[in-house]
């Protein structure tokens, strides 16, 4: 009696826990979750580089806010009116913060405050022609300017430049948008057919965010553009069209799981209560796990969520186990809790302690996923556990004929009298597994898992061609401890990168010594300039008969703070340290560049990416071990060491085999494969368990397994069919390893009786 009380109360206050944290998450719901897209809050923060990470992030940031939109049509004013409403419309909105200042305006303000300090301004040409003591080179040019019809000096400007260096210095600066002009105020180009203004903004919030890109989206689609053309080239765009994409996939694929699991279940029991209380413990799993992420971060990544959200293909094995016990002589649900109870007990302990190792480790994205999962999977185990005996009315009943034949199917390899078909399959597939460890490779290329869309492409791609515009993807940071330190580090920086732009390796670089050298710099380059004025001037006056002027005399420096660099954009606050590669053909020998320059490091986002995933599809895979080898522990305690190995073997098996079955359909061993391997063994574990129960292949248990890979493989398998590489991987990684796991679960039923 007092035992029946305990679990009376236990029920109670889980119910009102329940009430408690259905009412948080609904609140949640009800005014927006916290969702986000971006693939840097899945992974972790460099712990032993803080400079690297710092930079990474706000570059990151820096180059994720950026929006540029180009506007055309025939007629100029139509471009222009169009261009000129929608800044209007995204500033009103408050989607942008502010738009930029144009590129050419701000050289040309620049140019003004240059002036003065000529003397110690020189292109990388010149000066690389006055160190070579080619100075008549020098003299010819100006010459040849003097007295060409199409010359670039201005007359004016003669007796102040007269060799045109500060000119040359000018023209040789690095322009993003070569291509682009100013017209009525804007950045304008021309094609032949149409004209083209270009609007160029910063984001308001992270381009991630799913609230904002809903917001953003409704006013872009809302917005008139009829007639004029427009081309996009922002994160944002990007962004949206892979969460939405990925949303509509996720809805599509689990709709028609959710439909088949409830075909299935109504097939097998005609009745609708346990598809009803399936539904309620696996909902009740899934605000569980939702409130918890709510609890312990501050937003939620959508891949997290989907990740977490495949609980729903093990919570819904306890139900399918507890319900296919109606199948035996286990009418009363006192009967069958008990008959389940520690099947599906030592089966939620075993896969909570997989997930827990995958909390452990140090990635954001994992440990809310793992997070949601552990949360879920006790709240499903204490909703069959405390309330499905108080709920259940379901009779004993024959099990349908289609339950008899699926028994004898997983069990006929199993039997004492198939022992060579057992060894020729174990052949069988320890020759597929040969040939395809002979093919397996391993890939964690981020650009393999992105899928871009090919609209979004094409517009950037004709944009770029219009203006000229180079993707900025990589960039060099550089730790100095002063502006003077950090002037002369580019410039040594830009020594390097000058020599691989003549090797093709690049188009051009950006980075503040460009427009305003060093002190030590600007002081040799008024020695040069002062030598070449004192040897040569006299001639080119003579030649020319004009009454030049020597400047020798200036000798002021230009402070980099003083230019007004510092309030572009680009170069507003720490981004002052980085320097940018235009047009890169090679991103692997660029970053050479930066070998044994102390404080300068190259930093490739996908190329950190890259190697971030492979570093923790290596620690996926430790972590894996490790959970594997407590968990044969666990099962060495409860069935003996014969019957704990041969209940670890199964799952095992079909864990190691699944890459090398995936080898054989060149699919690369990857990060999100080996996620995958992880829920294969904690599946796997769940049914080989299940089987371990039991001495004999009992049609309730048999049953339950076979419900429960059905729906395994409705909620996982059907994820093969999404077009997003990551997510198809991680669906047939899944659809294999579940399949494999099925039919090696009965090997643990063949052992001793459970010590």
């Amino acid at each position: 009696m007092t035992k029946t009380r305990r679990r009376t109360g236990a029920a109670w206050l889980w119910l009102m826990v329940l009430l408690s944290i259905w009412s948080y998450g609904g609140w949640h719901v009800a005014n927006g979750l916290p969702l986000d897209s971006d693939l840097l809050y899945l992974l972790p923060s460099e712990e032993h580089d803080l400079q690297a990470q710092r930079a990474w992030e706000l570059m990151m940031a820096e180059l994720s806010s950026r929006f540029t939109v180009l506007v055309g049509h025939e007629q100029e004013e139509v471009a222009l009116r169009t261009v000129q409403q929608l800044q209007e419309g995204l500033q009103n909105a408050g989607l942008i913060v502010q738009v930029d200042q144009d590129w050419s305006s701000s050289a040309k303000q620049l140019a003004k405050v240059l002036f003065p300090y000529r003397m110690g301004l020189l292109s990388e040409s010149d000066r690389h022609l006055l160190l070579q003591h080619q100075k008549e080179t020098l003299l010819n040019r100006a010459i040849g300017q003097l007295y060409s019809p199409t010359g670039i000096v201005d007359s004016r400007l003669l007796s102040k430049d007269p060799f045109g260096l500060f000119a040359s210095f000018l023209l040789q600066l690095p322009n993003p948008a070569k291509r682009l002009t100013i017209r009525n105020g804007w950045l304008h180009t021309h094609d032949g057919a149409q004209h083209w203004f270009m609007l160029n903004g910063r984001l308001t919030q992270s381009p991630y965010s799913i609230r904002f890109q809903e917001q953003f989206m409704h006013f872009w689609q809302a917005f008139p553009k009829e007639p004029a053309a427009l081309l996009r080239f922002a994160a944002l765009f990007y962004a949206q069209s892979a969460a939405s994409q990925a949303m509509h996939e996720a809805s599509t694929i689990g709709t028609l799981g959710m439909i088949l699991t409830i075909i299935l279940i109504l097939m097998v029991f005609r009745a609708i209560r346990p598809l009803g209380l399936t539904i309620f413990a696996i909902l009740n799993g899934m605000m569980c796990g939702l409130v918890i992420c709510l609890l312990f971060f501050d937003r939620i990544h959508t891949a997290a969520l989907l990740f977490g959200s495949t609980l729903v293909g093990v919570a819904v094995d306890y139900c399918l186990l507890y319900f296919a016990t109606s199948f035996s002589h286990h009418p009363h649900p006192e009967a069958r809790i008990k008959k389940v109870f520690a099947g599906i007990s030592f089966g939620m302990l075993t896969t909570v302690l997989g997930y827990t190792c995958l909390a452990v480790a140090p990635f954001p994205g994992l440990r809310q996923g793992a997070a949601f999962s552990v949360a879920g999977l006790l709240a499903s185990w204490l909703t069959v556990v405390l309330w499905f005996p108080r709920l259940d009315n379901l009779a004993s009943r024959n099990p349908p004929s289609i339950l008899l034949w699926l028994r004898d199917l997983i069990m006929w390899l199993w039997q004492t009298d198939r022992h060579r078909a057992r060894v020729g399959l174990a052949l069988a597939l320890l020759l597929l597994a040969v040939v395809g460890g002979r093919q397996l490779e391993v890939n964690d290329s981020i650009r393999r898992y992105q899928q871009l869309s090919a609209t979004l492409q094409a517009e950037q791609k004709q944009l770029q061609q219009l203006t000229g515009l180079s993707e900025i993807n990589q960039f060099f940071w550089i730790s100095a401890d002063n502006d003077e330190q950090l002037l002369q580090l580019q410039e040594q920086l830009g020594d390097r990168l000058r020599l691989m732009r003549a090797s093709g390796i690049l188009d051009d670089w950006l980075s503040i010594a460009r427009f305003v050298p060093s002190a030590q710099r600007q002081s040799d380059n008024q020695r040069l300039n002062a030598q070449l004025q004192e040897s040569t001037l006299p001639q080119l006056q003579a030649i020319s008969g004009l009454p030049f002027a020597v400047q020798s005399n200036q000798t002021d420096l230009l402070a980099a703070d003083q230019s007004g660099l510092f309030a572009w954009p680009i170069f507003s606050g720490a981004k002052k340290q980085a320097v940018f590669p235009i047009g890169v053909q090679d991103s692997q020998r660029i970053g050479q560049a930066a070998n044994d320059l102390p404080g300068v490091m190259h930093i490739d986002p996908p190329s950190k990416l890259s190697a971030l995933l492979a570093r923790y599809r290596y620690r996926a895979l430790w972590l894996f071990a490790i959970a594997a080898t407590l968990t044969g522990g666990l099962l060495v305690w409860r069935y003996g060491w014969r019957g704990g190995l041969s209940t670890l073997l199964p799952p095992l098996l079909a864990t190691v085999s699944t890459p090398l079955l995936l080898a054989l359909l060149h699919i690369p061993m990857g990060f999100f494969t080996s996620i995958a391997l992880v829920l294969v063994f904690s599946i796997g574990v769940d049914y080989a368990i299940f089987c371990a129960e039991e001495s004999l292949p009992d049609i309730a248990m048999l049953a339950g397994i076979w419900l429960a890979a059905m729906t395994a493989l409705f909620s996982f398998g059907l994820l093969a069919l999404s077009q997003t590489p990551a997510v198809q991987e991680f669906g047939l990684t899944l659809f294999i390893g579940i399949t494999l796991s099925l039919f090696l679960a009965p090997w643990a039923m063949h052992r001793e009786s459970a010590s």
